[in-house]
Protein backbone atom coordinates (compact mmCIF):
# COMPACT_ATOMS: atom_id res chain seq x y z
CA UNK A 1 0.00 0.00 0.00
CA UNK A 2 1.25 3.55 -1.08
CA UNK A 3 1.40 6.03 1.88
CA UNK A 4 0.45 9.77 1.37
CA UNK A 5 3.05 12.58 2.31
CA UNK A 6 1.59 15.36 3.74
CA UNK A 7 2.48 18.86 2.73
CA UNK A 8 4.52 18.65 6.65
CA UNK A 9 6.52 16.07 5.54
CA UNK A 10 8.27 17.24 2.70
CA UNK A 11 11.34 18.30 2.53
CA UNK A 12 10.13 21.80 0.77
CA UNK A 13 8.05 22.79 3.80
CA UNK A 14 10.70 22.18 6.43
CA UNK A 15 13.00 24.12 4.11
CA UNK A 16 10.60 26.92 4.24
CA UNK A 17 9.88 27.14 7.63
CA UNK A 18 13.84 27.45 8.19
CA UNK A 19 13.50 30.17 5.48
CA UNK A 20 10.88 31.94 7.90
CA UNK A 21 13.00 31.77 10.97
CA UNK A 22 15.96 33.26 8.94
CA UNK A 23 13.85 35.94 8.01
CA UNK A 24 12.63 36.71 11.18
CA UNK A 25 16.24 36.69 12.28
CA UNK A 26 17.96 38.55 9.94
CA UNK A 27 15.37 41.55 10.07
CA UNK A 28 15.70 41.47 14.01
CA UNK A 29 19.23 41.76 13.85
CA UNK A 30 19.11 44.37 10.95
CA UNK A 31 16.83 46.48 13.30
CA UNK A 32 18.94 46.00 15.94
CA UNK A 33 22.15 47.34 13.65
CA UNK A 34 20.55 50.08 12.87
CA UNK A 35 19.49 51.38 16.05
CA UNK A 36 23.18 50.88 17.32
CA UNK A 37 24.44 52.65 14.19
CA UNK A 38 22.02 55.91 15.47
CA UNK A 39 20.45 55.34 12.13
CA UNK A 40 16.73 57.05 12.13
CA UNK A 41 14.08 54.40 12.40
CA UNK A 42 12.22 54.87 9.44
CA UNK A 43 14.99 52.99 7.89
CA UNK A 44 14.36 49.95 9.75
CA UNK A 45 10.77 50.19 7.92
CA UNK A 46 11.52 47.44 5.27
CA UNK A 47 12.89 45.15 7.90
CA UNK A 48 9.35 45.48 10.38
CA UNK A 49 7.61 44.72 7.57
CA UNK A 50 9.17 41.91 6.88
CA UNK A 51 9.18 40.48 10.33
CA UNK A 52 5.42 40.72 10.62
CA UNK A 53 5.02 38.78 7.31
CA UNK A 54 7.25 35.95 8.17
CA UNK A 55 5.99 35.89 11.34
CA UNK A 56 2.40 35.67 10.22
CA UNK A 57 2.88 32.75 7.31
CA UNK A 58 4.89 31.14 10.11
CA UNK A 59 2.24 31.30 12.26
CA UNK A 60 -0.18 30.20 9.31
CA UNK A 61 2.46 27.57 8.55
CA UNK A 62 1.24 25.79 11.43
CA UNK A 63 -2.37 25.20 10.51
CA UNK A 64 -1.99 22.23 7.98
CA UNK A 65 -5.03 23.48 5.67
CA UNK A 66 -3.64 26.81 5.22
CA UNK A 67 -0.38 26.25 4.50
CA UNK A 68 0.21 26.27 1.29
CA UNK A 69 -1.61 29.35 0.01
CA UNK A 70 0.21 30.85 3.25
CA UNK A 71 3.33 30.17 1.67
CA UNK A 72 2.03 31.68 -1.51
CA UNK A 73 1.14 35.24 -0.10
CA UNK A 74 4.38 35.37 1.64
CA UNK A 75 6.08 35.05 -1.85
CA UNK A 76 3.59 37.55 -3.13
CA UNK A 77 4.23 39.80 -0.46
CA UNK A 78 8.41 39.11 -1.44
CA UNK A 79 8.16 39.76 -4.70
CA UNK A 80 5.57 42.50 -4.81
CA UNK A 81 5.81 44.40 -1.90
CA UNK A 82 9.32 44.28 -0.36
CA UNK A 83 11.28 43.71 -3.36
CA UNK A 84 10.25 46.63 -4.64
CA UNK A 85 10.31 48.73 -1.24
CA UNK A 86 13.33 47.83 -0.70
CA UNK A 87 14.98 48.28 -3.62
CA UNK A 88 13.42 52.08 -3.78
CA UNK A 89 14.04 52.75 -0.16
CA UNK A 90 17.89 51.14 0.17
CA UNK A 91 19.47 53.21 -3.27
CA UNK A 92 18.42 51.31 -6.51
CA UNK A 93 21.31 49.29 -8.38
CA UNK A 94 23.59 50.43 -6.17
CA UNK A 95 22.49 47.70 -3.14
CA UNK A 96 21.71 44.25 -2.52
CA UNK A 97 18.38 43.59 -4.41
CA UNK A 98 19.79 41.52 -7.31
CA UNK A 99 21.34 39.41 -4.66
CA UNK A 100 17.72 39.14 -3.04
CA UNK A 101 16.38 38.57 -6.68
CA UNK A 102 18.53 35.46 -7.55
CA UNK A 103 17.58 33.80 -3.70
CA UNK A 104 14.00 34.45 -4.63
CA UNK A 105 14.36 32.76 -7.97
CA UNK A 106 16.03 29.63 -6.76
CA UNK A 107 13.75 29.20 -3.51
CA UNK A 108 10.68 30.00 -5.48
CA UNK A 109 11.80 27.15 -7.87
CA UNK A 110 11.91 24.75 -5.56
CA UNK A 111 9.31 25.55 -3.24
CA UNK A 112 6.90 25.67 -6.13
CA UNK A 113 5.93 23.26 -8.82
CA UNK A 114 3.51 24.40 -12.18
CA UNK A 115 1.36 27.52 -12.72
CA UNK A 116 2.37 28.88 -9.30
CA UNK A 117 6.34 28.88 -10.17
CA UNK A 118 5.64 30.43 -13.64
CA UNK A 119 3.33 32.84 -12.23
CA UNK A 120 5.92 33.89 -8.99
CA UNK A 121 8.80 33.49 -11.58
CA UNK A 122 6.66 36.10 -14.23
CA UNK A 123 5.78 38.19 -11.85
CA UNK A 124 9.26 38.85 -10.72
CA UNK A 125 10.67 38.81 -14.13
CA UNK A 126 8.03 41.91 -14.88
CA UNK A 127 8.84 43.73 -11.21
CA UNK A 128 12.46 43.69 -11.70
CA UNK A 129 13.26 45.47 -15.18
CA UNK A 130 10.52 47.75 -14.25
CA UNK A 131 12.44 48.97 -10.73
CA UNK A 132 15.40 49.29 -13.54
CA UNK A 133 13.14 51.54 -15.50
CA UNK A 134 12.00 53.44 -12.78
CA UNK A 135 15.96 53.93 -11.40
CA UNK A 136 16.45 54.99 -15.10
CA UNK A 137 13.91 57.45 -15.57
CA UNK A 138 13.32 59.11 -12.13
CA UNK A 139 16.92 58.60 -10.41
CA UNK A 140 16.29 61.10 -7.10
CA UNK A 141 13.41 58.40 -6.40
Amino acid sequence: MMRRTSFFSTIEQRLYSILLIFCISLSVISIIGNLVAGFPLYLSIKWLLLVAAASASFVVDRVKSEAAEGMLFFYLFLVAVFLPYAFIESGGSNNNALGYTFLLVVSITYLFKGRTRVFLISLLVLVFPALLIIEYFFPPW
